[in-house]
């Protein structure tokens, strides 16, 4: 079920946070930044994620790796350091999300995850995942790192949207 990934992706970040890979990444994402502008480092690493990772559907990656693509709608879920260490970084929606919202943590930033049913051929389905982040001036800012085409884009494709604190 949905409820139970997006478990497994934040038990996947909250492991991932210690990772000498990620904080490297966040780290030279954010570097010659002033820390107390939040946006700016959020900006940063949005802009860091759309250079270094490109996106690749769960089949493209399984058929790469070998795995047997047995049942379609399973996730495959890959941490945030084994993207980074990948010769060539991809991922979907999924593994940029995790990536970003662990980048985002790391940099101090309030993070959560964001689905919506945004797909004609089955609307029942959560079938996109970004992440939301908060400032603490009160404002916050849409992060989606694998289809947005700025910091701050939203897809406003969907019929529902749900936010997983």
């Amino acid at each position: 079920s949905t409820t139970d990934t997006i478990q497994q992706m934040n038990r996947i970040v909250k492991q991932s946070l210690e990772s000498p890979v990620v904080i490297t990444a966040t780290m030279n994402a954010c570097d010659g930044l002033a820390l107390e502008d939040e946006r700016q480092i959020a900006e940063a690493i949005w802009y860091w994620i759309k250079r270094h990772v490109k996106f690749a559907t769960d089949e493209t990656l399984m058929a790469q790796m070998g795995i047997p693509i047995e049942n379609p709608t399973k996730e495959l879920l890959i941490s945030p350091a084994t993207i980074l260490t990948m010769p060539e970084p991809m991922g979907d929606c999924d593994c940029f999300s995790m990536l970003a919202k662990t980048m985002l943590m790391q940099a101090g930033l309030r993070v959560s995850f964001v689905t919506v049913k945004a797909e004609r051929e089955d609307p029942r389905i959560w079938s996109h995942i970004y992440c939301k982040v908060y400032f603490s001036n009160g404002t916050s800012m849409p992060f989606d790192a694998s289809h947005g085409e700025w910091p701050g884009w939203e897809t406003k494709n969907y019929w529902e949207k749900r936010e997983w604190a």
